[in-house]
């Protein structure tokens, strides 16, 4: 989405990871880090703490429809933080 001011925290090779094993790391890190990412957010001038997944789709899909666990989204609740999915969707040639 362009330049952005901010703080990454890789917490896993999504390129290597399915979603639920990065799922997990991010359970993981949400339940461990909770009071400082509350903390973080309610700092002056931040926004949105953002946490982001990737996921490829398979090579014969045409559409997925990707949405968080209930852990998941109960430990980001907690924190205070957003999820969101990014997805890589696999390019299909028009049949001639």
């Amino acid at each position: 989405n362009g330049p952005t001011n901010g703080l990454e925290l890789l917490l896993g090779d999504a390129q290597s990871l399915r979603l639920p094993e990065q799922e997990k790391i991010a359970i993981d890190y949400l339940k461990e880090h909770r009071e400082e990412l509350r903390a973080l957010g309610n700092f002056p001038g931040v926004e949105a703490l953002n946490l982001g997944f990737q996921y490829r789709a398979p090579s014969r899909a045409i559409g997925v429809c990707v949405g968080p666990s209930k852990g998941l989204m109960f430990h980001a609740l907690e924190a205070g933080v957003r999820v969101n999915y990014y997805i890589t969707l696999p390019r299909h040639r028009a049949d001639s």
